[in-house]
C-alpha cells in the first residue's frame, strides 16, 4: 500500500510511527512518502520510517492508498482540497474546518472516497465504559474539563511560536481541544443549543483564546465544558450526576470514580492513536465503516 503525511509535526510523527509499525507487522509491501514544507528541516529520527520526502504538492503521485493531512490546523481544509483526486481515502486531523460556514456538498468530495476525520478519545477505556453504562441510566447533568499548561505540551519547541498560540494558524482552545466535544457528542448527541464565552485571560504569550467555558442544554440533561491553556495540574475528565450517583471519569488516569459508593473502577492503560490507526487500515480495506467522516 502506499502512503503520503502531509506535515510531520509532534501528531504526524505519532502517527508515522504507528503506520510504520503496523503495516511492518503486517509483512505488506508499503512505501510511505512524506510532504514538507523545507527539506532543511530536521528528521534525525523519522528518516528511517519513510521513503520519499517531497517539498512542492505538484510533485506527489497520485495514486495513493491513503494521505494523512497533519500539517497545521489552519492548513487542514486547503490540504484537503488539494489532495482529495491523488487518493481514495483521507486521514484528516481535527479539526478540519475553521468556521462552520463550510458547504461540504461543494468540496467535491467522491461518493465512494473515505474520508475519516480523527477522534481518539472515543477509544479511551473510560469513554467505552461510560457509554455503556449511560444506555440504560441516563445522567441529570454532566461537567467535563480539559485543562493544561500549554508550555508542557512540547517541551523542546518555543510554545509561543506552535500553531496553538496563534490565532491566525487555527490556534485557541476552541477548536485546539476540539476532541472534548468529539467525544462528547458521541456519547450524548448533538445539544438542543450551546451558549459560551471565550477569551485570552492568562499571562502566556499567546494572541489565541486560552479559556473557554460552555453551556448545552438537552432536553433532559445540561452538560457544561470548560476548556483551558494555563492550568497547572493537569485534568481531563468528566463528573456525571445521576439520580443517587455521582461518577468521575478521569480519562488521563483511565479510572471511574463512584463518589457516593466510594469505589473505584480502575482500566490498563491504551495507546489510542495506535488503536486508531489499526481502525483506519482496517477502513480502507473495506473492514470497518466510517464512524467519523466530515
Amino acid at each position: 500500500m502506499k502512503f503520503l503525511f502531509v506535515g510531520l509535526g509532534s501528531i504526524g510523527q505519532r502517527h508515522l510511527k504507528n503506520l510504520h509499525t503496523l503495516v511492518g507487522n503486517s509483512n505488506e509491501d508499503s512505501i510511505i512518502d512524506v510532504l514538507r514544507r523545507a527539506e532543511s528541516q530536521e528528521l534525525p529520527a523519522f528518516s528511517g520510517l519513510f521513503d520519499n520526502l517531497y517539498t512542492d504538492i505538484a510533485d506527489i503521485p497520485c495514486d495513493y492508498d491513503a494521505i494523512f493531512i497533519t500539517n497545521p490546523s489552519h492548513l487542514h481544509y486547503e490540504t484537503l482540497l488539494k489532495v482529495k483526486d491523488r487518493t481514495d481515502a483521507v486521514f484528516i486531523e481535527k479539526p478540519v474546518f475553521s468556521t462552520a460556514d463550510i458547504d461540504i456538498a461543494s468540496l467535491g468530495l467522491r461518493d465512494d472516497g473515505i474520508y475519516y476525520v480523527a477522534c481518539p478519545l472515543r477509544r479511551s477505556p473510560v469513554i467505552l465504559r461510560i457509554s455503556e453504562m449511560i444506555r440504560n441510566k441516563k445522567p441529570l447533568a454532566v461537567r467535563a474539563i480539559c485543562s493544561s499548561y500549554l508550555p508542557d505540551w512540547r517541551p523542546s519547541t518555543d510554545y509561543t511560536k506552535s500553531y496553538s498560540a496563534n490565532a491566525s494558524m487555527g490556534g485557541g482552545v476552541r477548536l485546539d481541544l476540539i476532541h472534548e466535544w468529539d467525544y462528547l457528542v458521541s456519547l450524548f448527541g448533538f445539544p438542543s443549543y450551546v451558549k459560551s464565552i471565550s477569551s485570552k485571560v492568562s499571562n502566556l504569550s499567546v494572541d489565541s483564546e486560552d479559556i473557554a467555558i460552555y453551556i448545552a442544554g438537552y432536553k433532559d440533561m445540561t452538560l457544561s465544558l470548560h476548556l483551558d491553556y494555563f492550568g497547572r495540574h493537569e485534568k481531563r475528565e468528566m463528573e456525571l450526576f445521576f439520580d443517587g450517583e455521582t461518577l468521575k471519569a478521569d480519562i488521563l488516569n483511565n479510572r471511574i470514580i463512584f463518589e457516593n459508593e466510594g469505589k473505584t473502577e480502575n482500566f490498563s492503560p491504551i495507546d489510542i492513536h495506535y488503536l486508531e490507526m489499526s481502525y483506519f487500515l482496517d477502513l480502507i480495506k473495506g473492514r470497518k465503516e466510517n464512524i467519523n467522516t466530515v
